[in-house]
């Protein structure tokens, strides 16, 4: 929480693609609250370990 950047947006437009919502701002670069709540979603359909963070094994199941 609290990067902000390219990575961010393209962490978000991935969960977006899911379904997934990040936040009333959407893709804003912005990898707050709302960015990480959706990645535990993600991360919890995908049977990952539950963190928020996009680590290489969320990275691998969102861009893959």
């Amino acid at each position: 929480i609290g990067y902000r950047g390219i990575i961010a947006k393209l962490v978000q437009c991935g969960l977006l693609c899911f379904g997934l919502s990040v936040g009333h701002d959407g893709v804003d670069g912005d990898y707050g609250l709302h960015t990480a709540n959706a990645v535990k979603q993600f991360q919890r359909v995908k049977f990952l370990t539950i963190d928020g963070e996009c680590g290489p094994e969320t990275a691998y199941k969102l861009f893959n």
